[in-house]
Parts: structure tokens; sequence; C-alpha cells
């Protein structure tokens, strides 16, 4: 986007901003071309499409995800959460033996 907005500018400087009687920076080229931006702006437009496609994606999934509780379900189906039956069996004995 900067290509489109600096492309035909030109800017002017106070006389404390002048670095040996010249403004440092006159156009927008200029501009562009100091940080190196001074490229294809439509591969870059472009590339933030899919970028911003790209997130919407990713983001739709992880609120499926998470409305359909797909994680919950599958920490079920692989045993995640349930006590085995050993740890029952010894807090009760451990219950009986304090008494």
């Amino acid at each position: 986007m900067a290509v489109y907005t600096l492309r035909d500018l030109d800017f002017t400087c106070e006389d404390w901003q002048r670095v040996n009687g010249q403004c440092p920076v006159t156009t927008g080229r200029q501009v562009l071309d100091l940080y190196k931006l001074n490229v294809n702006p439509e591969m870059s437009l472009m590339a933030l499409g899919i970028c911003a496609i790209a997130y919407r994606v990713f983001a739709y999934v992880v609120l499926k995800i998470v409305k359909e509780r797909w994680v919950g379900r599958l920490w079920r189906k692989l045993g995640g959460g349930k006590k085995s039956d050993t740890t029952a069996q010894t807090s009760t004995a451990t219950s009986d033996s304090v008494v």
C-alpha cells in the first residue's frame, strides 16, 4: 500500500531539518527506495489478500472446533480424564487406616 500512497508525493522541510543545506528526502520515490519498498505493488497486495483469507479460514476452523467440542471428544476417546481403579482403592484404604 505504501507504493500507492508515497509514489507521487513531494516533501518539504524546515530550515532546522536540512542536512548540509538540503532536505534529506524530497520525493516519495526516495522514501520508497530508502526503505526498499519500491517493488511490484500488485504482488504485495496479492500476498496481503492471501494472508487475510488464510487467517479467516484458520479462525473459522478454530471456532468450529471449539463450538463442536471436538477436542473434548477426542480426549475422551483416548482415555483422558478417566481415573484408574487403583487410585480409588488406595484412597479408601488410606481413609480406613487413618480412622
